[in-house]
């Protein structure tokens, strides 16, 4: 009797386990598309760092991501067309559009309207930090399905590292 009832406690324990278990992986499991979306925000904004070292440290994480929306962003950031809003400082891309700039939300995509180019701060740029957009675009494109999307990317990663290492060796 005594085992008996010891083993209806261990079953019962154990059902209480596995109940938690699965609670806490679902809930978990629940959590990843917030935190992803937090964390591809947090690394959208960090390209407005007030330093070049920063913002390539971005660049990096951005790309790390391998999120299709770090294309758009960095290719915008190329393209000179990524801005923060003076407003509240959010980071966006802006395309000049009969003396307004039209503005898109870097993280959803969304259009935020039109505003004047007052209301923008372009993102600072340099030598340095385009090699490391170039480099980051290619390898955001090296895993798409298409093979002249991924050579173009592996075209374009070689011609980077070509001339970091003239600029090492020279």
């Amino acid at each position: 009797r005594t085992s008996s009832m010891g083993n209806k406690m261990a079953d019962r324990k154990i059902k209480i386990l596995c109940t938690l278990v699965v609670t806490l992986v679902l809930t978990a499991a629940a959590s990843l598309p917030v935190r992803a979306a937090d964390d591809l925000a947090s690394r959208i904004q960090a390209l407005a760092a007030p330093d070049y070292s920063e913002m390539i440290e971005a660049v990096k994480a951005l790309a790390a991501t391998g999120d299709p929306r770090a294309d758009d962003v960095l290719s915008a950031m190329i393209d000179r067309k990524l801005y923060t809003l003076n407003a509240d400082g959010r980071v966006v891309i802006a395309v000049e559009k009969d003396g307004k700039y039209e503005v898109t939300d870097a993280v959803t995509g969304k259009s935020a309207g039109m505003v004047d180019e007052a209301d923008l701060a372009s993102l600072r740029s340099n030598n340095r930090l385009r090699g490391v957009i170039r480099t980051a675009l290619g390898g955001l494109t090296l895993a798409n399905k298409d093979p002249k999307i991924r050579i173009t990317a592996a075209e374009t990663i070689f011609k980077a590292f070509g001339r970091a290492l003239r600029a090492a060796v020279a």
